[in-house]
């Protein structure tokens, strides 16, 4: 509003109520001073970049390489194979070389006219193939039965007879350099000479004149054998042996088993 609109008003209000007879009259209203604007909304927030920025750069130039490369390490060994490769061969010094002075014990025979008992003899060599392993090459007597003649003078024999070598592979269960006691146990093959009497497979004996009543074969018999070496000194070991041996001959099924016992010298 202007400066001198607003006393002119205000003097004409006053003339007009000193008036007679005029009604009085309001004074105008001041126009209203105007309302400051609304906030504008807020705004959207912007779309993603797309695509999305490239990652920062690596360093450059790169770190120069480590020199001399760091040595190649081959995976442990699984701990069985070490311990294997570990044991030394047998013996005081440690060539794995073993004497069979006399392996000495009894045999029992066994086939389908009856049974027969005697002895069992053995002396020979061992040899390492491996810290566990060894080839045994003993030469071998056995001796079990007897004959004689019965009331009608014919001749009865259980007699039963081996000599020869028995060539075998042993297994020990051997896991330390100095061990007391090793299981062992393996097998071999017995060649050389059989003698059977008649009596003891079961077969007729030969009829008079006839006084022989053996019978002599030349072969080889599978044979198992397992034990126990104990070693009080690194040159001495006592073995103890249990050895099973099967023979078919005439039709006939022959079991042999025998338990020995005996010091073997181990350099």
């Amino acid at each position: 509003m202007s400066p001198l609109l607003a006393p002119a008003l205000a003097l004409g209000l006053l003339v007009q109520q000193l008036a007679p007879g005029t009604p009085p009259v309001a004074p105008p209203a001041l126009p209203a001073e105007s309302a400051p604007p609304p906030a504008p909304p807020e705004a959207a927030p912007p779309p993603p970049a797309w695509p999305p920025p490239a990652p920062p750069p690596s360093a450059w130039p790169p770190p120069p390489p480590v020199w001399p490369p760091a040595p190649y390490a081959a995976p442990y060994p699984p701990a069985e194979t070490t311990i294997a490769a570990g044991l030394p061969p047998t013996g005081v010094f440690e060539k794995g070389l073993g004497l069979n002075l006399l392996q000495l014990g009894p045999l029992e025979v066994f086939s389908s006219g009856g049974s027969a008992y005697g002895v069992a003899l053995g002396l020979g060599v061992e040899l390492d193939l491996s810290p566990r392993t060894a080839l045994r090459i003993p030469l071998e007597i056995n001796y079990a039965g007897s004959s004689n003649t019965d009331l009608s003078g014919v001749q009865q024999s259980t007699v039963f007879a081996y000599v020869g070598l028995s060539p075998g592979i042993v297994y020990r269960f051997r896991s330390e350099r100095d061990q007391r006691w090793t299981a062992y146990a393996g097998g071999a093959l017995k060649l050389g000479g059989f003698m059977f009497g008649r009596q003891l497979l079961g077969v007729a004996p030969n009829p008079p004149p006839a006084t022989q009543q053996e019978f002599t074969r030349a072969g080889a018999a599978p044979d198992l054998m397992a034990g126990f070496l104990f070693t009080p000194f690194r040159w001495l070991t006592w073995r103890i042996a249990v050895d099973y041996t099967y023979i078919f001959v005439a039709h006939a099924s022959v079991h042999a088993l025998s338990e020995t016992f005996g010091p073997q010298l181990s350099f």
